[in-house]
């Protein structure tokens, strides 16, 4: 008999062997099983797929989507066209979870009637120590509730459905999932929030964040130049959207222009949004 699939969840991977068994563990034993696990190999050149592979022999929920390396937004579009349940959940290759995480945001989502589940987080630091992070201490309203990144909640599958145009914007790494992750809280219309720490984020120096002030700084310029953009052509082509995301979309650009002027110095003053005067009640 046909299982029904509750949750789909979708783990680009890129040469993370060091790190992936962790993550693979920690979605196989989750005490919610009806799911499916989209892997999709990004042209790996260490031993990631061979993990993939072996990992498959023994879980048939797993599908492993082979492409060359195009970068983890292609990735993940690829795995949200083959993705059949009814919610999805994003989680990167060098992260794992709680074993009750995906139990925890279904059941609540259920509850709800959810568009989106936000959940706490751990950052998880050389491997042992754990720091807890209350991630929406300005979380107060769905209309202004933005998560930044794509592994902090799960989301109802049918958004996408509806909205085709929403997706990751490729060649953009890193914030691309800040990019989707406003599109889909845009067109969410019922929010909830788990107020507990269900994913362990972890902290390493292969990190992009980390090198966005050396090696990655033009990197890091260029991504977010293409995330501005996908947020404004978005915004142009969906006019529903508008009156009760006007902050939201206001301040996410003021926001990554700010940041990229912290970090990198580089000034992208000229993408600041020409009427950008809001108030804030």
């Amino acid at each position: 008999m046909k299982i029904e699939i509750k949750v789909s969840v979708i783990i680009p991977v890129y040469n993370v062997a060091k790190y992936l068994a962790k993550c693979l563990d920690s979605v196989i034993g989750q005490s919610l099983k009806e799911i499916e696990i989209i892997c999709i190999n990004d042209g790996s050149t260490d031993n990631s797929l061979k993990i993939l592979e072996e990992y498959k022999k023994n879980d048939e929920r797993i599908t492993i989507i082979n492409q060359k390396n195009q970068g983890v937004s292609v990735a993940r579009n690829n795995g949200l066209k083959n993705a059949k349940g009814e919610y999805i959940y994003m989680l990167d290759s060098d992260d794992f979870l709680d074993v009750n995480a995906l139990k925890r945001m279904y059941e609540r989502a259920y509850l709800d009637n959810a568009d989106m589940v936000l959940i706490d987080f751990y950052k998880y630091i050389n491997n042992k120590n754990k720091e807890k992070v209350r991630y929406y201490l300005t979380f107060n309203d769905g209309a202004n509730a933005l998560p930044y990144t794509a592994w902090s909640y799960m989301f109802r599958k049918k958004l996408l459905t509806d909205h085709p145009d929403i997706m990751f914007p490729a060649n953009a790494h890193p914030i691309e999932d800040t990019a989707f992750s406003f599109a889909l809280s845009c067109v969410a219309k019922r929010f909830t929030y788990i107020y507990e720490p269900l994913l362990y984020y972890r902290q390493h120096s292969e990190m992009v964040m980390a090198k966005i002030k050396g090696e990655k700084k033009e990197q890091f310029v260029e991504s977010n130049i293409i995330c501005l953009k996908y947020i404004k052509e978005f915004w142009k082509n969906n006019k529903k959207i508008r009156k009760r995301n006007k902050q939201k979309y206001l301040t996410l650009q003021i926001g990554l222009i700010d940041q990229v002027k912290v970090d990198t110095g580089v000034s992208l003053d000229k993408y600041l949004p020409k009427n950008r005067i809001f108030w804030i009640s």
